[in-house]
C-alpha cells in the first residue's frame, strides 16, 4: 500500500511488465536502510504505522476472494 501511494499507477505498470519504478522504490524505501534499522522502526518509517497484516490479507482476500467466497 505505501508503493501504491508513492506510485498511483504502479499496477498498470506491473501490468506492463514495468518493475523498475517499484525496484528504485524499494531500493530508495527500503533497501538502503540495510541493517541500520529495527524491521519495527523500518515498516514504521515507510507506512506511518506498525506491522499490520491487515493489508497483505486485504491484498489476498481481492485476488481470490471471489474464487473461494
Amino acid at each position: 500500500q505505501a508503493a501504491q501511494r508513492a506510485m498511483p499507477d504502479l499496477e498498470a505498470r506491473i501490468a506492463q511488465g514495468d518493475l523498475l519504478g517499484l525496484r528504485e522504490w524499494l531500493r530508495s524505501a527500503i533497501h538502503r536502510h540495510g541493517k541500520c534499522l529495527e524491521p519495527e522502526d523500518l515498516c514504521r518509517g515507510v507506512t506511518g504505522g506498525p506491522l499490520d497484516p491487515k493489508p497483505f490479507c486485504d491484498y489476498l482476500w481481492g485476488k481470490v476472494g471471489a474464487l473461494y467466497g
